[in-house]
């Protein structure tokens, strides 16, 4: 549809790839007929190469989050002898698909619970179908140094990303957080935890911070180490130093500067139309229409 109007009419289009794991519709990107794109992750680039040949012409911008504060007091909140409860905000939909990576951190966390000795406090913000799930879960939970309170819908999360030691989650769950120097962990559906650091943010970031391949032969053990550190006084500077790096490849900030350079820089179609073939284009149009019912149905 898109390619069609660049040849008739001459007038470039920069195609968005907005995220995910797309590799199943790697059939669909070998059929575009535009030249310039936008992807979201690395992972999605590397599928678009996979693709097309005018590689030169693929870009990432992962900047799209606009935090609205960045809180300075990072040495006062991670300080020994202060962190007893060590706190834990989990942002998440409560759906199929992110209910294992709940289920599975939290079995993980009694785990650990049962080799301290400072309290655990835990807040869940998110709602979904597997809701009732969940709480038959936290009733099971025995061990008495855990405190786990499901929120629901939290439309602004800044004063719980303020609350919290560490922030657990996929994407901007963490991102956000960690923009406003908090700790950061990231869940995959299997139960595996990284907490992004200087060494995995290249990786982390491939993936966008979506808990796709995770590395992590121990989670239990992860998350006993980060609790502990948190409660005895954590090294500060790993935050900030992770914190900057983030908001340079997240932050909304930095927007503007990185599309005008796509956009100054898009291919133009060499031979444009000279009018348009109107009786060609509507059946172009009519055809994908019933491609999609007929796939549909």
């Amino acid at each position: 549809f898109y390619g069609v109007f660049c040849e008739s009419l001459g007038i470039p289009i920069i195609i968005f790839l907005a995220g995910g794991d797309l590799a199943w519709q790697s059939f669909r990107f070998k059929s575009l007929r535009c030249r310039d794109y936008i992807c979201f992750s690395k992972e999605n680039e590397n599928l678009l190469r996979q693709c097309r040949k005018d590689t030169d012409r693929i870009h990432v911008i992962s900047n799209r989050i606009m935090i609205k504060k960045q809180f300075d007091d990072v040495p006062d909140h991670y300080l020994a002898k202060e962190c007893d409860p060590v706190c834990i905000l989990i942002t998440s939909r409560i759906v199929d698909g992110k209910f294992d990576s709940i289920h599975f951190f939290l079995k993980n966390l009694e785990e650990v619970a049962s080799r301290v000795d400072f309290d655990i406090e835990v807040r869940i913000a998110g709602t979904g179908n597997r809701e009732e799930d969940l709480r038959l879960i936290l009733d099971k939970i025995s061990k008495e140094n855990i405190n786990v309170s499901l929120l629901g819908h939290v439309d602004d999360l800044t004063e719980q990303f303020e609350w919290a030691h560490i922030a657990v989650g996929k994407g901007r769950s963490v991102l956000e957080p960690i923009m406003m120097n908090r700790v950061g962990c990231v869940i995959g559906d299997n139960g595996e935890l990284e907490v992004p650091n200087e060494c995995n943010l290249d990786r982390l970031y491939h993936y966008n911070f979506a808990g796709r391949n995770l590395v992590c032969d121990n989670p239990v053990d992860l998350l006993y180490d980060l609790l502990q550190a948190i409660c005895n006084g954590y090294k500060t500077e790993t935050i900030l130093n992770i914190s900057e790096k983030i908001r340079q490849l997240y932050s909304a900030e930095f927007l503007l500067e990185k599309f005008m350079r796509v956009v100054k820089d898009v291919e133009i179609p060499s031979k444009p139309g000279k009018k348009i073939n109107i009786p060609i284009l509507l059946f172009h149009f009519y055809y994908i229409h019933l491609k999609k019912k007929l796939l549909k149905n």
